[in-house]
């Protein structure tokens, strides 16, 4: 075995369910932590929650390709992973939005204010315009599914570049478009 090969796993040697509800407990915890004590007004913080994704992500597909996961296939594992976590991420927002920080669109509302007259360009009305616009968009089931889709997104993103980073490590041994045994 080179420095960089991937150990093989068993094919049969465990679900990759329980990982991915794992990881959306863990992700969706967070989301209600920053909710629940408002902190999730700080960029740093919420940005966590990415590293969270890559890291548990990365176990996953690391995990996959123990078990002989072509390129493909572990980009389709990730995706289902982050729908999971999407699923948690929407549910841990309606929660977030409607118990725990109800008060969220009073918070946010005045730096969306202040950034759009640090903008320029526009009058007071049509500054109050687009706020209230704002708020009216921004009802905490929108929210919510904006947060599903974006995970949605994420989670294809990090498969796709986590996958071959992965599979490039353990390069030849593993192929990037299909398994080894077939033709």
């Amino acid at each position: 075995m080179t420095e960089h090969e991937i150990p093989a796993e068993p094919a049969g040697s465990g679900s990759i369910l329980f990982p991915a509800v794992l990881l959306a407990l863990v992700v969706s915890a967070w989301n209600l932590i920053l909710a629940a004590t408002g902190l999730y007004t700080s960029p740093l913080l919420g940005a966590i929650v990415l590293v969270i994704e890559l890291a548990g992500l990365a176990l996953i597909l690391v995990r996959t390709a123990r078990r002989g996961y072509d390129y493909r296939r572990q980009v389709l594992v990730g995706l289902g992973v982050f729908f999971v976590v999407g699923a948690g991420a929407f549910a841990s927002g309606l929660i977030s939005w409607t118990v725990l920080a109800s008060d969220y669109l009073d918070v946010i509302t005045p730096s969306y204010r202040s950034s759009l007259e640090r903008a320029g360009g526009m009058g007071a009305a049509e500054i109050e315009q687009r706020v209230e616009e704002f708020r009216e968009y921004s009802t905490p089931m929108r929210q919510s599914f904006v947060a599903f889709s974006g995970t949605l997104v994420r989670g294809l993103l990090f498969s796709l570049v986590l996958a071959m980073m992965i599979r490039s490590r353990s390069a030849p041994e593993v192929s990037l478009l299909r398994n080894e045994g077939e033709s």
